[in-house]
């Protein structure tokens, strides 16, 4: 089997986030401008390093059906054959997580396949509604209908992970590979990948920032991971082909879209704070809140638990996200917001995390 590679694909919002936040003095970073890498030649991404390692933040909102959609062009039009085996294999995912795919022509699909040139790739989760209405969220450049099973469903899984909000293995922040660079970067030059020093650098050697992200212990077993021969690494460690979801892959993607979750609560602005309890692994609380009046709002957390706060509008599109700024370890966002229903979201710092806390809104300039 050759071996290329997807990249993740992101919007040029969080590249430019993800670049301040892993190189803070790059150019690019100071600049905002996105740095463009490849996954094959003759193509060229906008992608940014993230990290299962899953950003929470790009999360679907749990219980959601994801509608899918072909686009027509001259290898997939009329191919029900190459289509229904992608159906078969991205369908595995529901099986673990709380997310359910309806596959038709919704011209409004959330997820929306191409097969163009001879790159595979995928948006991150939620970064799918940052894309043009007629462009594609998620590509099979080389999938054939007669494509051999095990790589199909390889890729399938590996991209379908990525729709669903995971990152690639090998920049899970507790990642501890012995690279051998110069190989790596010589092995990377040839095709059919031919990567730039740069690129390189982007799609495995920078880890995430641990705070935006659910993430388990390294697991070599992933779908998400690339290949690893033995002479990329200085104590010839390796990981081979991955074609099935891992064990760590099916539970953890249990924990981000959980069958069972709590209800959300009522936030009321200038009430008194909800005292909650991060119950279980990777539980996250939701907690809605009614603006009537523009203006400016204080949303935050108290008590000994380690949290992070998130603010999301109607379409679950991310305002602001803070984790330290209250007192403590706890969050606190000051943020203008206009009339409509928000949705705080708060999960503990640590994937593994438990403990008790409360969260209240205020007007801004209202007593704490």
């Amino acid at each position: 089997m050759t071996h290329r590679f997807c990249p993740e694909r992101m919007t040029e919002r969080e590249m430019a986030r993800n670049l301040r936040l892993l190189r803070p003095d790059s150019p690019s970073s100071s600049s905002g401008t996105p740095l463009v890498v490849g996954s094959g030649p003759g193509t060229q991404e906008r992608l940014t390093n993230s990290r299962l390692a899953l950003p929470w933040n790009r999360k679907w909102s749990n219980g959601r059906t994801l509608h899918v959609s072909f686009l027509l062009n001259d290898r997939s039009a009329g191919n029900r054959i190459l289509q229904q085996r992608i159906e078969e294999h991205a369908s595995v995912w529901t099986e673990h997580a709380n997310i359910e795919l309806e596959f038709g022509d919704r011209p409004d699909a959330e997820i929306r396949i191409a097969f163009e040139g001879r790159s595979s790739w995928s948006l991150v989760g939620t970064d799918a509604k940052a894309a043009a209405a007629d462009e594609p969220t998620m590509n099979f450049g080389w999938l054939q209908p007669d494509t051999e099973e095990a790589e199909l469903r390889a890729v399938v899984l590996h991209e379908f992970g990525h729709a669903f909000g995971a990152v690639h293995e090998h920049v899970n922040p507790q990642v501890r590979i012995k690279w051998d660079k110069p190989t790596v970067y010589q092995a990377y030059a040839e095709p059919p990948n031919s990567w730039t020093t740069d690129q390189v650098d982007v799609n495995l050697f920078e880890r995430s920032v641990a705070h935006l992200t659910q993430f388990s212990q390294f697991d070599p077993q992933s779908i998400m991971l690339y290949p690893i021969p033995p002479e990329h690494t200085l104590d010839n460690f390796s990981v081979g082909w991955n074609t099935d979801l891992s064990a760590t892959d099916r539970d953890w993607m249990a924990i981000a879209y959980p069958d069972v979750y709590k209800s959300e609560h009522e936030l009321v602005i200038d009430g008194p704070p909800i005292a909650e309890t991060i119950g279980k692994h990777g539980e996250q609380d939701l907690f809605t809140l009614d603006v009537e009046t523009a203006g400016t709002y204080v949303i935050e957390t108290t008590g000994s638990t380690d949290v992070n706060l998130a603010i999301v509008d109607g379409e679950d599109d991310l305002i602001v996200f803070d984790d330290d700024s209250g007192t403590g370890y706890n969050a606190k966002i000051t943020t203008d917001l206009k009339p409509g229903r928000y949705t705080a979201k708060v999960r503990h710092e640590y994937a593994t995390g438990r403990g008790d806390y409360q969260i209240g809104a205020r007007t801004d300039g209202q007593p704490t």
